[in-house]
């Protein structure tokens, strides 16, 4: 069968430009926990760890452009 994960996603402001969310799996991916700071008007860093015994973490730097 085809691998569904399901997930919800919960999250606050800090700070205008902080946000801290927690995802929590229903399915067999681990949960995580991610920061997204806005750092310029079209820039977004973003750091997110999964929790759990294999824990791995990544940083990511977006960027979108509206038009």
């Amino acid at each position: 069968g085809e691998n569904q994960d399901v997930a919800l996603q919960v999250g606050k402001y800090v700070w205008d430009d902080l946000f801290i969310s927690i995802n929590k799996s229903i399915g067999a991916s681990a949960d995580r926990i991610a920061i997204e700071a806005k750092l310029m008007k079209n820039v977004k860093a973003q750091a997110e760890v999964e929790i759990g015994s294999s824990s791995q973490g990544k940083v990511s730097l977006k960027w979108k452009r509206d038009y």
